[in-house]
């Protein structure tokens, strides 16, 4: 057999971008955010965020990129009086890809972690006048041969030994691609007073309508006391304040500086009960209906895709651990419009090592980032990792390592032990968990103990009426795939949009995508031809599955007290679980997910009895409201067949709850092929424009869409619900 050796491309790069900044002693010269892709013309952006990598197979042209090295070279030019400040640093920000950074042919500096901002005193090696900074990269590749026993890891996960968002080395939505990248990089002289202060304010407690508070002010702390305060409050539950006060107003005196703050507390509930366990936050000391998604950070937080999330009704977005953490674009933007995060520390579905090198450089990670986020009133829970306890107990991976007892013991150091304890010592007010779920979705306590990912409906292969079987606690992940919108397939792929198009398909990265879409869109739809029908009849078959899903949590509550789907954004443009596609158009289960995530809907349950219908309503805000409504069966000649107008009920606050039962015997004539239910009624709308009034509806057919005898009147209906 012939042994494979890759080829090492080696591609050297000079850059005149240059800023310098100057006032006496003080400069600071940028020196940009580069990546190889961007300098060698392989990634091009255009107004409507297309990128040429992504447009039909292009990607295949850049698999390479991981075994390229790549030298970035800068010369910049040092005054004397620069010189007469000692405090000069080359700063180094999310930088992917194992570098070397050489000033005047002198190693100052290694980098291997792209979730840390590296910063080095270089005024012994500067001169004056021209000076030379070169960073040379090693391909990534290099970085994944290794023996993974060492480490005792998977040998199908090489990745983990890498510090970079682990969604670039492919994942079922997102293709390899790793190549050297930096995000900034500059050099800074700075005097001590021009140094930012770092501080963070927590809440301890709310008692007695006052707010008992925390000032960690560099490595100080202070307590003080606001009477009366103003709450910050989540999206759907009130405001989102903020406090601007100095050091001086809250009677700290060593150190004078700015403060903006908000107000809040928040717990994650865990208590024994007698089903299980629960799991749910509560803000203010209210509980609160989670109504969230989760969040793929990529680099840089494209704020258009967090007005969308508040748009939606979200009221909580969870930072998925194969990303990346939370940058400050997205805290800022979730503490403005009121999205709580939930941040898992950036581990995914793998074993990780937990050498003395490794947990140590983690703890620099995570000590900068958690400190970075702490002063966010948006942080509601740190979270150690994704499925990686469930994988470990259910995947199949204690036949894959070495020693058992070790990989258990490298899980606690690193999950149970270093990650919590900088959670404590930093943001002592927020929870910490060190998995997300505790329990795979095959067994039972995953329904009465904590979170769940539910993934039957996907890898299952189940039907989506799976959903109203299959409530937990909390579901923080399910979903269904669809295809991105027609505007952005016409920008990226070609026609036919079938699976033997090889410029469609690529873009479905789940080995059994197409197969698990097909299934279900030939039980609701039946057959389907290619193109723009197809895009249709997958988008629709999504929102049946979100619909069924989110209802189910909903009607629930309190036992279940929380949905997060799986997933909110798209970095690719892929078929993928996203309710907005890669240009942030909205997919048609973006619709689907903002009827369900309003305040107050009528639910349909005619799943838990085949004999009986029960309409619910359900309210997961603190305001009760009137409810006037009526219920109707139609045919499909609009023929009434059942109609009832009780009289005027309370949607109560923060309650689910059974409002009409229906036999079928009770109904005439009744043929599920031909009826359908409508349920409409007003609710209060203070600060609506009807009067004071909001109209609310639902409706359910009772066989699926192929088996319906009038496609044009089904559609009538479900256009008219979405009005």
């Amino acid at each position: 057999m012939k042994k494979l050796i890759p080829i090492l491309f080696l591609i050297t790069l000079s850059f005149n971008l240059f800023s310098q900044v100057e006032d006496d002693n003080l400069f600071n010269i940028f020196l940009g955010n580069k990546s190889l892709l961007e300098e060698k013309d392989l990634l091009m952006l255009y107004p409507n965020k297309s990128t040429k990598m992504f447009i039909g197979t292009n990607e295949k042209k850049y698999s390479f990129l991981d075994t390229v090295a790549w030298s970035y070279n800068k010369d910049f030019f040092i005054e004397s009086k620069h010189l007469k400040n000692r405090n000069i640093y080359l700063y180094v920000h999310k930088i992917i890809g194992p570098a070397k950074f050489y000033l005047n042919d002198i190693l100052v500096l290694e980098t291997n972690n792209g979730f840390r901002t590296y910063e080095v005193n270089i005024h012994d090696l500067l001169k004056k006048g021209n000076n030379k900074l070169r960073v040379d990269y090693t391909p990534i590749y290099h970085s994944l041969n290794y023996n993974n026993n060492k480490y005792n890891t998977l040998a199908s996960e090489k990745r983990v030994i890498n510090r970079y968002p682990q969604y670039l080395f492919g994942w079922d939505w997102y293709p390899k691609m790793l190549y050297p990248s930096f995000e900034h990089l500059k050099i800074d002289s700075r005097e001590k007073q021009n140094i930012e202060i770092e501080y963070n304010v927590q809440t301890l407690k709310i008692e007695n309508d006052t707010a008992y508070m925390l000032l960690n002010i560099e490595n100080d702390k202070h307590y003080f006391k606001i009477a009366k305060p103003r709450l910050w409050w989540p999206n759907g539950m009130g405001e989102t304040y903020y406090y601007h006060m100095t050091t001086k107003d809250v009677g700290y005196n060593l150190i004078d500086a700015h403060l903006v703050f908000g107000v809040r507390t928040i717990e994650l509930i865990q208590e024994k009960d007698s089903i299980g366990q629960s799991f749910y936050f509560k803000i203010n000391g209210k509980p609160m209906f989670v109504k969230g998604a989760n969040y793929i950070q990529q680099s840089i937080t494209d704020t258009d895709e967090i007005r969308l999330a508040k748009k939606l009704g979200i009221n909580m977005l969870r930072v998925w651990g194969g990303s990346d953490y939370g940058d400050g674009l997205l805290y800022n933007e979730c503490d403005q419009l009121g999205i709580l995060v939930w941040q898992d520390f950036p581990f995914a579905c793998a074993l990780y090592p937990a050498d003395s090198s490794f947990l140590e450089n983690v703890k620099e990670e995570a000590i900068q980032n958690v400190k970075r986020i702490a002063k966010h009133p948006s942080l509601a829970l740190w979270c150690g990792n994704n499925e990686i306890w469930e994988g470990w107990n259910n995947w199949g991976w204690k036949k894959e390592v070495k020693d058992t007892a070790l990989a258990v013991e490298n899980y606690n150091k690193l999950f149970k032990e270093l990650l919590p304890n900088i959670v404590k010592e930093y943001t002592p007010t927020i929870n910490y968990i060190h998995t997300s779920p505790l329990h795979g979705w095959g067994e039972k306590e995953s329904l009465t103990h904590g979170d769940c990912h539910y993934w039957g409906v996907w890898w299952g292969d189940s039907i989506f009426e799976t959903y109203t079987r299959k409530v937990p606690r909390f579901m923080s992940e399910y979903g269904f795939q669809s295809p991105p919108t027609l505007s952005t397939l016409e920008d990226y792929m070609s026609k036919p949009y079938s699976k033997e198009n090889t410029e469609f398909a690529i873009h479905q990265k789940h080995p059994r995508g197409f197969e698990l879409i097909d299934n279900r869109v030939k039980q609701w739809f039946g057959d389907y031809s290619d193109d723009e029908d197809y895009i249709f009849k997958a988008g629709a078959t999504a929102q049946e599955a979100y619909k069924i899903a989110i209802e189910a949590h909903r009607r629930a509550m309190p036992y279940c007290m929380g949905t997060m789907f799986w997933q909110f954004n798209e970095p690719y443009p892929a078929i993928g679980w996203s309710c907005i596609d890669y240009n942030n158009n909205p997919k048609p289960v973006y619709y689907t997910i903002q009827k369900a995530y309003e305040p107050i809907i009528f639910s349909i349950d005619k799943y838990s009895n085949p004999d009986s219908i029960f309409v619910y309503v359900c309210n997961d805000s603190y305001e009760s409201s009137s409810l006037d409504y009526t219920i109707q069966i139609k045919d499909n000649n609009d023929n009434i067949k059942f109609s009832v107008t009780p009289n005027t009920i309370s949607a109560e606050k923060f309650k689910s709850k059974i409002i009409y039962s229906i036999a079928l015997k009770d109904i005439k004539d009744f043929n599920p092929k031909t009826d359908y239910l409508w349920v409409e009624g007003e609710i209060e709308d203070n600060y609506g424009e009807n009067n004071g009034k909001k109209t609310i509806s639902n409706y359910t057919f009772f066989v699926y869409p192929k088996d319906y005898i009038d496609n044009n009147k089904y559609n009538e209906i479900k256009r008219k619900y979405y009005q």
